[in-house]
């Protein structure tokens, strides 16, 4: 997705990442990680972290950048034990409303 595209969907100042499809939405609903077409991680200004329970695993390019989005080490595992003990959130962000 290109960045005018994403213009017409996300209100807020859209950044491109190093990989020409990683993106990221900031305004007052929080903080929003997009790979190609989808989110994937959505932080909120309360410091909730939400990530969409379909894609954020899609590929090993889309958990590094996330793991680069919450500033944690590059692995899989990381993203897990956070899942696991309740610091992340398993949603469905692009089939909501939450951003």
């Amino acid at each position: 997705m290109l960045k005018s595209e994403l213009s017409k969907i996300y209100k807020g100042e859209i950044r491109q990442l190093e990989h020409k499809n990683q993106f990221t939405v900031e305004n007052d609903h929080g903080k929003l990680f997009i790979s190609y077409d989808s989110a994937i991680a959505l932080i909120k200004p309360d410091k909730t972290i939400y990530i969409d329970s379909y894609y954020w695993d899609y590929s090993k390019t889309t958990v590094k950048h996330l793991c680069i989005f919450l500033n944690i080490g590059w692995s899989k595992k990381n993203i897990q034990k956070g899942i696991d003990s309740g610091k992340y959130i398993l949603t469905q962000l692009n089939n909501s409303k939450v951003y």
